[in-house]
């Protein structure tokens, strides 16, 4: 376990052949997250950015042929600046309603202060 002062990386570990998973358990590791999104150039660039009103989990998977993936989850709890066309069109709710949680693909990394992995949470 991480230093309790301390911050982590955490990236996704989906197969870029693989569309269907089980959760197999969620952990949440943090709160108010740093994003780091990696951009499209020859040189490996991210562009990061600080995450308020969130907390950060790491859901574990399972594909059907039996291989294990990590997905890091962001679970955003002020939506009221969100699009609302698209919160509509994907979700079906208005800002400010409700969280709205998403996995974080395989080329973001989330800085979490106070990284923590022994806190189960149940689905």
């Amino acid at each position: 376990m991480a230093n309790r002062n301390s911050s982590r990386a955490i990236s996704s570990t989906f197969d870029k052949n693989e569309d269907q998973y089980v959760v197999e358990e969620v952990k949440k590791v943090g709160e108010n997250a740093v994003m780091c999104h990696r951009l499209n150039f020859k040189k490996v660039v991210f562009n990061c950015h600080q995450v308020r009103e969130t907390t950060a989990y790491v859901v574990s998977l399972a594909a059907p042929d039996g291989s294990k993936a990590k997905a890091l989850t962001v679970c955003h709890h002020d939506t009221r600046g969100m699009n609302p066309e698209l919160l509509y069109e994907a979700l079906k709710v208005s800002p400010g309603t409700v969280s709205v949680c998403h996995f974080i693909g395989n080329k973001a990394a989330a800085w979490v202060p106070n990284y923590s992995v022994d806190r189960p949470c149940v689905i």
